[in-house]
C-alpha cells in the first residue's frame, strides 16, 4: 500500500494483481498511450502485486551459472528491471516459479539482491524450505499485506529443501506438487507401459509410484480410486502451504495466495482450463484464510475467475510484460531446439534458436507442428485483463473491475509491453472471459470496454 496518500481510511483499498512480467530491456521510454493507461491503472492502486518472473543479474555473479536444466528458456533481464517495475507501481511480487534457478543460486541471489535494493517485498524463494514459504510483508499507513507464494511447475532440483540441527537447507523455491488419481484400468495399463520401458514401479497400498531406474527421489505418484485421471495437492506440501496463509493472516489484515503453474486440466486437454488440484488448494487457501488468490503461468493467455465464500480467485489473469529477449542463452537452449555444434560458431545466436523453437511452437511466420497434447499450445490472442478489487474496512471485497488488455505489437523496444484494448478487441477479450468464467457461475456486467463482477451472488 503506497505510503502518503491522505484520508486512507475513507476510500476502499484497491487491490490489483497481475501474471507474469518479464523485462529484457526497459521499458521506461515508452509513450504509447496504450501502455501509459496501463500504468495509470497501476499507479492507482494500493497493492500492486506481479509474479517476478525473469531473473535479474548480468551473468557473471559468484556461483552464477545456467542451469542444465531451464524451463522454456533461460530467463534473464537487467537487475534494474526492479527499480522499474516499482516505479511503474508494483509493490509486491512472488517469485516462485519454474525459472527460480534458471542460472542456478548465484542468479537467484543476484536476483533477491536486485529486489532488495528497490524495496520491493517479495515471496515464494529462500535459503531453506522454512524460509522460502514465509510470507513477505508490505506495511503502510493502511494497514499489512502478506503474500505466500509457491509453484508447482518446476525441475525437481529447483525445490527448496527443510534445514535439520545437523545439515544446513537447499535455496530454492515453495513447492506445492500434485499427483495423479486414476481408476483401476488406467492404473493396469500404466504399470504395463512402465514394464515395458524399463521404469521402475513401486506399491504401496492403493497407490504406486513411478520412477527412473536407480533414482528413486525423482518420481511419479499414482492413487488408484474409482474415478480419474484427475490431479490432487501433495498432502505435505498443502499442509505446509495452508500453514504459511494462517500464519500471514495471524500477522496481517490482508492475505494474498498465489500459485506459478502451467498444468491443465485432462479431461479436456486444453491449456485454459486449470487442473484439479490447483483449484483444490486455490479454495483452501481462501479456507486458511487468503482474501484473494491468484494463479498465474499459463500462458493461455487467460483463464477464468470463480468467487469463492465472497472471495476472488483469479486462475490466470495472464502476463503483464513480454518484452524482449535475453542477449545470450546457454548452449542447452540451442540444443533443445535442434541446433548442434554449430550453435557454437559466431554466426549462430539466439535469433536462430528462437526461430527453431517458434518453428515449433508455430508461432510468428513459421509453420505449426501438432501438439497432441495440450490441444492449444502458449497463446497471445485475444489477449489478457487487469482487474482492481475494491475493499472495504473488512478487507472483504466489494467491487471487481475488469480492464481488457493487449500485448503491444509496434518497434522493437515496445512489443511485448501492456496496452489497454479498445473496441472490438476488448469486447472480445471480456467476452472470452466470461466464456472461461461461466463454469464457476461468475457473471460480469460489461459496460463499454471494461467489465464489473456480479458479486450479489457471493
Amino acid at each position: 500500500m503506497k505510503a502518503g496518500q491522505t484520508n486512507a481510511a475513507e476510500r476502499p483499498t484497491r487491490v490489483i494483481v497481475t501474471g507474469d512480467s518479464i523485462l529484457n530491456h526497459s521499458a521506461a521510454p515508452c509513450r504509447n498511450p496504450a501502455f501509459t493507461a496501463v500504468l495509470d491503472i497501476l499507479r492507482s492502486g494500493d497493492v500492486v502485486h506481479t509474479q517476478m518472473e525473469t531473473l535479474l543479474h548480468d551473468y557473471d555473479a559468484p556461483a552464477l551459472f545456467p542451469a542444465a536444466e531451464g524451463a522454456w528458456g533461460w530467463m534473464r533481464g537487467p537487475k534494474g528491471a526492479a527499480q522499474e517495475l516499482k516505479d511503474f507501481g508494483i509493490n509486491l511480487m512472488s517469485m516462485a516459479s519454474n525459472h527460480t534457478l534458471d542460472y542456478s543460486y548465484g542468479g537467484l541471489f543476484e536476483t533477491w539482491n536486485a529486489l532488495n535494493a528497490a524495496g520491493v517485498p517479495h515471496a515464494g524463494t529462500g535459503r531453506n524450505l522454512a524460509e522460502s514459504r514465509m510470507p513477505a510483508f508490505l506495511d503502510d499507513d493502511r494497514g499489512r499485506v502478506g503474500l505466500v507464494s509457491c509453484c508447482s511447475s518446476f525441475p525437481m532440483f529447483s525445490r527448496a529443501g527443510d534445514a535439520r540441527v545437523d545439515m544446513v537447507g537447499r535455496p530454492g523455491l515453495n513447492p506445492l506438487r500434485y499427483h495423479w488419481r486414476v481408476d483401476q484400468a488406467t492404473a493396469d495399463n500404466l504399470i504395463d507401459l512402465c514394464a515395458k520401458l524399463g521404469l521402475w514401479v513401486t506399491r504401496v497400498g492403493n497407490e504406486f509410484t513411478v520412477n527412473p531406474a536407480g533414482i528413486h527421489n525423482t518420481l511419479w505418484r499414482f492413487r488408484v480410486g474409482e474415478d480419474g485421471p484427475a490431479t490432487f495437492c501433495d498432502e505435505d506440501d498443502l499442509a505446509g502451504n495452508l500453514a504459511s496463509v494462517r500464519h500471514a493472516r495471524a500477522q496481517a489484515d490482508l492475505v494474498i495466495a498465489h500459485l506459478h503453474a502451467h498444468e491443465f486440466n485432462a479431461a479436456d486437454s486444453k491449456i485454459n482450463t486449470s487442473a484439479e488440484f490447483i483449484e483444490e488448494y486455490a479454495r483452501a487457501a481462501i479456507d486458511a484464510g487468503a482474501h484473494v488468490f491468484i494463479a498465474q503461468g499459463s500462458h493461455a493467455p487467460m483463464r477464468g475467475i470463480e468467487i469463492y465464500k465472497g472471495c476472488p480467485i483469479f486462475y490466470d489473469p495472464g502476463d503483464l510484460f513480454r518484452l524482449g529477449r535475453p542477449d545470450k542463452v546457454p548452449q542447452d537452449f540451442y540444443t533443445r531446439w535442434g541446433y548442434g555444434p554449430e550453435a557454437r560458431q559466431p554466426n549462430a545466436g539466439p535469433v536462430e534458436a528462437y526461430v527453431a523453437r517458434n518453428a515449433v511452437f508455430g508461432w510468428g511466420d513459421q509453420p505449426k507442428e501438432m501438439f497432441p497434447t495440450p490441444l492449444e499450445i502458449y497463446s497471445h490472442e485475444p489477449g489478457f485483463f487487469i482487474p482492481v478489487c475494491e475493499m472495504g474496512p473488512d478487507y472483504r471485497v466489494t467491487k471487481i473491475t475488469i480492464t481488457p488488455c493487449i500485448w503491444l505489437k509496434g518497434s522493437k523496444a515496445e512489443s511485448g509491453l501492456p496496452g489497454v484494448a479498445t473496441g472490438a478487441q476488448a469486447q472480445a477479450i471480456l467476452q472470452k472471459l466470461a466464456d472461461l468464467s461461466a463454469p464457476y457461475g461468475t457473471t460480469f456486467t460489461i459496460t463499454g470496454d471494461t467489465a464489473e463482477i456480479d458479486l450479489s451472488r457471493a
